[in-house]
């Protein structure tokens, strides 16, 4: 924190001070030219020292006056500075207050605003900000800072605002306990306009609908936040955003303990439905799984694929067909179970995947297994053409067995049994090396499993069985060498 000060004025009571009466020891203080500065540093190591100063209460002043200041609070991704502040109270009347400017920027929210008025109330130790219109459809009824316990460290916060048609409401308190610094969140917003909010917001899109209401807690220290309890709830009705609509999305969750608890989503749209339930811990280790609460439940029926796809950003026309999935997972005698089965017709047109690839492809959903018809991979001006069967009935053993319909062959670099990060497909015009042809490629894997691997059967002069080739990689995502699987196929050129 760094403070610099151009005057400041203090007018005693020396009767106060001196102990001859109970009243404030300072009357009226008047800060002209003042200038704060506020950044938290990140991995900045923790002071021991946790000071108070129990008569804090009474240096508070009667009334103050503040011109002419300019307040910049900076965190690692968030900035606020206000300039031109200009504020005004007492608790025997009521006072001002103005800003020049104000500007917020935030990953979720950044804008600027001139010319903010409103009034001030200076009572019991509270001060309270209200009757500011920020910008058109927001307006804050009160804002209300708490320092009747700052002596001990303790501070809160409330926050009244009319937002975009609706209402929202905040409590905060903050309290130094033992070295730490707990925040205890609570707030509540309900009818807020999805069309004011995408307005004023500037998205790309604008949006229609309502968030009929939200909830949201938090309790505990923001730098260790594994054992933070925090939980949320929301309602959106009638969503339309760009290509993406839905009639009503709910989402549940809460945090604790460092588990996950997905209390419930659910998405309705038209002749589509999905409800999504369950409990896991907040690890990346599958043998934790095994020791700690696990389960879910999925529910699907997909009638209209297209519509549900662009609700997940896909362009229109990318996926067709209907589908309907059931699925659990969960723990029995320390084993993870897991079982899904699907029935329905999936097709892909010229879909987009990471790394500038497009797939279109046909999948017949029967089960616990399913048939893909076709699938076309194009890379650049390279194509991987295949067909072949996926079970995923039990999804701790997944196993998938594709057979090239065009030429593809095997010339990655490294030796059989290495780690694979990545994956790449170059057309075969740009290998002028002769390499067998791949008959069989086989995925092999499973939820919570680390193991995943892939396996290349290659033909080699002849059909005899000892003239085939088989090279099996594992799959490493975080692998710091970044090797990658590298096939040619076929040129996509035309297609």
């Amino acid at each position: 924190m760094n403070i610099e000060v151009a005057r400041i004025e203090f007018e005693l009571n020396l009767s106060a001070i001196f102990g001859f009466s109970g009243t404030r020891q300072i009357r009226d203080v008047e800060i002209n030219g003042a200038r704060v500065g506020i950044r938290e540093e990140e991995n900045r190591p923790r002071t021991s020292h946790d000071f108070k100063i129990p008569a804090l209460d009474r240096l508070l002043p009667e009334k103050f006056r503040i011109a002419n200041c300019e307040i910049l609070f900076e965190t690692g991704h968030t900035a606020i500075h206000a300039r031109d502040l200009s504020l005004s109270a007492s608790e025997v009347e009521t006072g001002s207050v103005s800003v020049g400017e104000l500007a917020i920027a935030s990953p979720l929210f950044s804008n600027r605003f001139t010319g903010l008025r409103g009034a001030t109330s200076w009572q019991n130790q509270r001060l309270t900000l209200g009757a500011i219109t920020l910008a058109r459809g927001i307006d804050i009824d009160a804002f209300t800072a708490d320092f009747s316990h700052a002596g001990a460290r303790r501070i809160g916060l409330e926050l009244n605002v009319d937002i975009f048609g609706g209402k929202m409401r905040a409590n905060v308190t903050s309290d130094s306990r033992d070295d730490r610094r707990l925040w205890d969140i609570a707030a509540t917003a309900s009818d807020i306009s999805l069309a004011q909010m995408s307005e004023m917001l500037a998205w790309r899109e604008r949006a229609s609908g309502a968030l009929q209401t939200c909830k949201f807690t938090f309790r505990g220290d923001p730098s260790n936040l594994a054992r933070c309890t925090t939980s949320i709830w929301a309602e959106v009705s009638g969503l339309a955003w760009g290509e993406r609509s839905a009639e009503t999305i709910m989402f549940g969750a809460s945090v604790y303990n460092r588990q996950l608890h997905l209390q419930q989503l659910y998405v309705k749209q038209r002749a589509n439905q999905l409800t999504l339930s369950g409990d896991a811990p907040l690890t990346t280790r599958a043998d934790d799984w095994a020791d700690r609460e696990v389960n879910a439940n999925l529910a699907a029926n997909i009638k209209d694929l297209d519509g549900f796809a662009q609700l997940f950003g896909a362009r229109p026309g990318e996926y067709m067909g209907e589908i309907e999935i059931e699925g659990a997972i969960g723990i029995e005698d320390r084993k993870l179970r897991a079982a899904m089965n699907a029935a329905g017709e999936i097709q892909l047109l010229d879909a987009r995947f990471p790394q500038q690839s497009r797939l279109t492809a046909d999948i017949s959903c029967n089960g616990p297994a399913a048939t893909l018809r076709y699938a076309y991979l194009a890379c650049n001006t390279a194509q991987l053409a295949v067909w072949g069967e996926m079970i995923y009935g039990d999804l701790r053993r997944f196993y998938a067995t594709l057979f090239p319909m065009e030429h593809v062959a095997d010339i990655t670099s490294v030796p059989s049994g290495s780690c694979i990060s990545g994956f790449a497909l170059a057309a075969s015009s740009a290998d002028g090396t002769s390499q067998p042809d791949i008959e069989q490629i086989e995925v092999r894997g499973g939820l919570s499993q680390s193991d995943w691997r892939v396996s290349l059967r290659s033909r080699a002069d002849g059909n005899a069985q000892e003239n085939r080739i088989v090279r099996t990689f594992n799959l490493c995502p975080t692998n710091a060498l970044n090797r990658e699987l590298r096939l040619v196929g076929a040129s996509s050129a035309g297609q």
